[in-house]
């Protein structure tokens, strides 16, 4: 029998994988329209849908972000690393 707390537990963390995928979407998107110094990370917070803390506990800082979401394009378009 799982307790309350445990369904509490497995949801957050099933949130978490779309929650990051949501803030690698925008920020890709968010890059690609305004470069990375026009891009904010408070615009891309509120585009993924997401409190602002949560590009930092993914992600470190803007830096990382962008690092993850270019790594990410080169995998999806097969962009030779």
């Amino acid at each position: 029998m799982t307790t309350p707390q445990a369904n509490r537990a497995r949801s957050s963390h099933e949130e978490a994988a779309p929650a990051r995928e949501r803030i690698l979407d925008a920020a890709l998107a968010a890059f690609a329209e305004r470069g990375f110094d026009g891009a904010t990370t408070r615009a891309i917070a509120a585009a993924a849908g997401v409190n602002l803390g949560l590009i930092p506990y993914y992600f470190a800082d803007k830096q990382g972000l962008w690092r993850e979401a270019v790594d990410r394009w080169k995998t999806a378009s097969g962009w030779p690393c």
